[in-house]
């Protein structure tokens, strides 16, 4: 065809020359290549198995404190309410006749609203915990996944924070909940009391 030279020994063996001279190049680079993927590859999988490990670990401790506290208030309340109990109604068949029925219908009846209370409370700190963790673990997941390593770090102290502000809350539930058994019982002793005066 015109303007199309035709191809000599001399273009072709340059042609020859120029693709096995890239091929060289390309076979000693991609080793390289390969080598610094791999590397990297892997201590993102490192990274990423670190923190797993210890955003489980937190997420365990977090859940085994949650128990205990829990257990140990609901444990604390029920012996507060029913030894309360157990002392006015003692104390009023004893000293009264059944003219105080009505009052120990007040104090259970008290007793029970308390104990609910207190199991509402229980259950909403269990679930907002449950959530809490959920988030974080996912957090950590994607962070992981499509996160630099340095972010993870802030993920890792944002778990820590939350861990923290958790174990505070539940701290202050019990002791809300054992002021409210304490102002329970001495109501109980003050009607008891009066009931005895009057």
């Amino acid at each position: 065809m015109a303007g199309i030279k035709p191809a000599t020994a001399g273009s072709r063996v340059r042609n020859a020359n120029h693709s096995a001279s890239l091929a060289n190049k390309t076979t000693k680079k991609n080793p390289g290549a390969q080598k610094q993927c791999m590397f990297m590859l892997k201590k993102r999988a490192g990274a990423a198995a670190v923190v797993n490990r210890s955003g489980s670990r937190v997420v365990i401790a977090v859940i085994v404190v949650v128990v205990v506290v829990v257990v140990v208030e609901v444990v604390v309340v029920v012996v507060v309410v029913v030894v309360v109990v157990v002392v006015a109604v003692v104390v009023i068949v004893v000293v009264f006749s059944s003219v105080v029925v009505l009052v120990i219908v007040v104090v259970v009846a008290a007793a029970a609203v308390v104990v609910v209370v207190v199991v509402v409370v229980v259950v909403v700190v269990v679930v907002v915990v449950v959530v809490v963790i959920v988030l974080v673990v996912v957090a950590v997941e994607v962070a992981v996944v499509k996160i630099k390593v340095k972010v993870m770090v802030v993920v890792v102290i944002a778990t820590a924070v939350t861990v923290v502000i958790v174990v505070v809350v539940v701290v202050v539930e019990v002791r809300v909940v054992v002021i409210v058994a304490v102002v329970e019982a001495a109501a109980v002793v003050v009607i008891v009391v009066v009931v005895a005066v009057v």
